[in-house]
């Protein structure tokens, strides 16, 4: 197989879109990150360091897989026949500990590549459950309803989504910063302007005039529209709110043209996954985030 490392400037990124996207929006809930994330690249999202196509004997492309800064190589677009020749590709310099993020078996193939190259360990900090809409059932007797977030939400919402990431942290210790390497937090002022610039739909659900839960709907790529994160503050936890904002944003997504909306959750994690099956998500395939640490290093 021909592996080819596109440059990350414009007209690199424009090549590789031409010769990848083709493969990944052939399943887009698979590549739902990827594909969400190359959307939201020109309206403010994160920049590429890491474009990959894999070709077979004719020229075609088989496989693509993309990192963003900062963030693990998204796999998802590869085949695990690949994963030999992606890994020799990438040389032997360790992957900065960010690793890899996507379906179970391109990333266990892909770890195994690169152990056997560079005797980089692969801890997997997450695993992750992909869950598509199959027919809402909005939860009954929840009080109040949902609103979309105006500007001056926006203090409120950085605390929100910082206290999410500790969250995660605090269940995932060994993980590193899911927002990217050194991100700088949200801008108050901004941030509700700015998730509007890159189309995403941030649903506020209210009771009693007071907020009590998020849901950020992330722009619809290839037909599908992603849920995440959503948040309770865990003094209104226990009332279905999670449940109630998380349909409010499905329901705003299909009535936008969504085909099909996904979300993700951490499959330790139990109420989410309760949760979300009994609004009408079901389970469409297991994803993990794996972290290559180098030999010298260790496994912790």
């Amino acid at each position: 197989m021909d592996v080819r490392n596109h440059r990350t400037g414009d007209a690199g990124v424009a090549q590789w879109r031409r010769q990848a996207l083709p493969l990944l929006e052939a399943d887009p809930l698979t590549n739902t990150i990827a594909l969400t994330a190359l959307g939201e690249l020109a309206t403010g999202g994160h920049g590429v360091d890491t474009l990959l196509t894999v070709h077979g004997p004719r020229g075609d492309v088989v496989g693509a897989a993309v990192r963003f800064s900062g963030f693990a190589l998204l796999v998802s677009g590869l085949p695990a026949t690949a994963a030999a020749a992606v890994a020799d590709a990438l040389g032997d310099a360790p992957m900065a500990g960010r690793g890899l993020f996507g379906a179970a078996e391109p990333v266990d193939a892909f770890a195994a590549a690169r152990t056997a190259r560079t005797g980089e360990t692969p801890v997997t900090d997450v695993e992750m459950r992909l869950w598509v809409l199959d027919g809402l059932v909005p939860p009954g007797r929840v009080a109040g309803a949902p609103r979309a977030a105006v500007p001056g939400d926006g203090p409120m919402l950085v605390e929100w989504l910082r206290a999410f990431a500790a969250d995660v942290a605090a269940d995932h210790p060994e993980r590193p910063d899911p927002d990217g390497d050194g991100a700088a937090g949200p801008d108050p002022a901004t941030l509700v302007a700015s998730y509007a610039a890159m189309g995403r739909d941030v649903v506020v659900w209210e009771s009693g005039g007071s907020p009590v839960a998020v849901a950020v709907g992330r722009p619809p790529a290839a037909g599908v529209a992603r849920i995440g994160p959503v948040y309770t503050p865990p003094g209104h936890r226990g009332h279905g709110y999670a449940s109630a904002v998380t349909a409010a944003a499905a329901t705003r997504a299909l009535a936008a043209g969504s085909r099909d909306v996904v979300l993700f959750t951490d499959i330790a994690a139990d109420v989410p996954n309760r949760i979300y099956a009994r609004i009408g998500f079901g389970r469409a395939g297991l994803h993990r985030e794996v972290r290559l640490v180098p030999a010298r290093a260790g496994a912790r």
